[in-house]
């Protein structure tokens, strides 16, 4: 990658993270594990709602934008609705995916899980 591609790819990250879309990561590449952690959230323009979990237990809902190569979240305990400030880096692809165009970002320490379930979706409305 050259410098001009690196300086827009930076551009882009920073100005728009993870396309629009409903995105389910985990720190395990299948879901509903028991003891992972679990991310559900949309993200519109920029901004990002959603939740963090752990299969057959509570959520906290969050919302958070992308700055700075990280995806910033302020995440609201569910017992006292204090918030807590959070940032996961993104991981930036460097080359193209096989078919000419950019990979995708991802966070680091997740993995995306492509299929979100029925109460995953039942999350995320609740946090919405």
């Amino acid at each position: 990658m050259d410098k001009n591609q690196e300086e827009l790819l930076g551009q882009t990250v920073t100005k728009n993270g993870l396309a629009n879309g409903t995105y389910l990561y985990g720190t395990s590449r299948k879901p509903d594990e028991i003891g992972q952690d679990y991310m559900v959230f949309t993200v519109h323009q920029g901004e990002i709602q959603g939740a963090v979990y752990m299969p057959r237990s509570e959520f906290s809902c969050f919302t958070g934008t992308f700055e700075d190569n990280q995806m910033k979240m302020s995440i609201i305990d569910p017992y006292d609705g204090t918030r807590y400030n959070y940032a996961i880096n993104l991981q930036i692809p460097t080359t193209a995916s096989t078919n000419g165009q950019w990979a995708e970002m991802g966070l680091q320490g997740y993995h995306r899980i492509n299929t979100i379930s029925q109460n995953d979706q039942k999350i995320l409305d609740t946090c919405s």
